[in-house]
């Protein structure tokens, strides 16, 4: 076992050293300074860091990794990368370099999982905070989002993930919109969910582990909507009452048939919750970006860009 971690450790160790050797060539480094906030030099730090440490539980076979380490190295590798490259903004950053500890146990490798996807979430709040409304708050929204999605299985390998999906290039100009109308979709994707999530728990074909899912989606979607609604209502907008039926594309005579029909709704109102949080500024922005909800959702890298 030690052997293998410490091939696996060398092999990710070099992934940490030529992970920003090629910026993306369609943003010019000589139209950027060094003026960037020092959080994203810390972001970009921890974000290697744990992909480092994902490529090592994935060659040593941790138990409940299946395809998500292998996955989620690639996700926190490409965003410690865009971190680091040039952007249209005038920012450029050197992240520091860690060199991965020989685990000698499971145990150990889990530990520094659970440290280090911490440690991402917690710059990602970090830089959420600090960062203006638009889209350098989605940029911390979305890496808000993929970060809780770490800390989730570093805490429970047993745990529902999210497919995760690389998304294009992080566009230099996106207009997030209002918060009302990032409210406004997301509040009707929260309908959607609670909607079919019902429809699909009423089946008599739908298996009982299935049941208990639908069940956590609808109070989760159905806290969503709580939250939705206050900030629609604080902004002095009325919103149509929820349609009394809602497309279910897949069906819902199977297990999968269900899940099929009610992920788009799910990444739709997790996606929307991201949009939401990149209208906004401070706290607030981090405490509806941690509302964002990838489970039974496919997560894109970047999830709100577009």
């Amino acid at each position: 076992m030690k052997t293998r971690l410490v091939l696996a450790i060398l092999a990710a160790a070099a992934l940490l050293v030529t992970g920003c050797a090629n910026p993306d060539p369609r943003i010019s480094a000589s139209q950027s300074s060094w003026a960037r906030s020092d959080l994203f030099g810390q972001a970009a730090t921890a974000e290697y860091f744990l992909a480092g440490v994902y490529g090592v539980a994935d060659s040593a076979n941790l138990p409940g990794c299946g395809t998500w380490c292998a996955a989620a190295q690639a996700m926190h590798q490409a965003q410690a990368t865009v971190l680091t490259q040039p952007d249209p903004w005038g920012g450029f950053t050197e992240p520091t370099m860690s060199v991965l500890p020989d685990y000698g146990s499971e145990a150990a490798m889990l530990a520094d999982l659970q440290r280090a996807s911490s440690e991402v979430l917690a710059a990602a709040q970090a830089g959420l905070a600090g960062a203006s409304a638009g889209p350098e708050a989605l940029l911390w929204a979305s890496l808000v989002a993929t970060a809780n999605a770490s800390v989730t299985f570093a805490n429970d390998q047993t745990a529902a993930m999210p497919a995760l999906r690389p998304g294009a290039v992080v566009p230099s100009q996106i207009d997030v919109g209002t918060s009302a109308d990032a409210a406004s979709t997301a509040l009707d994707n929260a309908n959607a969910v609670v909607y079919v999530a019902t429809v699909g728990a009423a089946q008599a074909t739908t298996g009982d582990a299935l049941k208990a899912s639908l069940g956590h989606a609808i109070s989760q979607a159905k806290a969503d909507r709580t939250t939705l609604q206050a900030q629609l209502d604080a902004a002095g907008v009325t919103v149509p009452a929820p349609e009394l039926s809602y497309p279910i594309s897949a069906g819902v005579g199977s297990d999968d048939a269900v899940r099929a029909s009610l992920a788009p709704y799910q990444s739709g109102l997790a996606n929307g919750i991201v949009r939401l949080a990149g209208t906004m500024t401070g706290q607030d922005a981090v405490d509806i970006a941690m509302k964002a909800d990838f489970t039974g959702a496919t997560l894109t890298w970047w999830p709100g860009w577009g």
